[in-house]
């Protein structure tokens, strides 16, 4: 089981992903850039494939933790695990904050960053400010945290054992 609330994933593009992928290059997501001429304009998509790396990789079923904390390199993990069927998503939707920055230094001395990217999944759902939706939809609250239960890590690890002991 893998967590990636906080941002736990360090590399961006997904490239953490390719030691949990079975043999075959992997269709992660498509990414266009924004063009000049107006917010909605953006350019072609852009494919990103993952190659399995050579070794050590992890093969069997995974069961992926995610909340709405989960934004940034861990959502580009994310997004890229989701396509795969022995990857099971237990939470809620990710944060949908995918896009690299563009930084902008003004004249007054102020920096100002922009989100200049629309990520979509391989079959065209738009993802930024969506999110990648969990398989198994689980939401933790104040309440049962507050008394000590995890519903959501008790659904990950219910799924996990499903998954290794079908």
């Amino acid at each position: 089981m893998n967590d990636v609330d906080w941002q736990s994933a360090t590399t961006r593009e997904a490239g953490a992903s390719r030691y949990l992928l079975r043999a075959q290059v992997h269709l992660a997501n498509y990414k266009a850039l924004r063009q000049p001429g107006g917010y909605g304009r953006f350019g072609p998509p852009q494919a990103l494939y993952i190659t399995p790396a050579a070794s050590p990789r992890f093969l069997g079923p995974l069961v992926l933790l995610t909340s709405d904390q989960t934004a940034s390199a861990a959502e580009d993990l994310t997004i890229s695990l989701a396509q795969r069927p022995e990857v099971t998503l237990v939470g809620t939707a990710t944060k949908g904050m995918f896009s690299d920055m563009y930084s902008v230094h003004l004249p007054n001395g102020l920096n100002v960053t922009l989100s200049n990217q629309r990520y979509t999944t391989p079959t065209g759902q738009v993802l930024e400010d969506v999110g990648v939706a969990p398989d198994v939809p689980i939401e933790n609250t104040p309440t049962t945290l507050q008394q000590g239960q995890d519903p959501v890590l008790q659904k990950a690890l219910e799924v996990a054992r499903q998954k290794v002991r079908p």
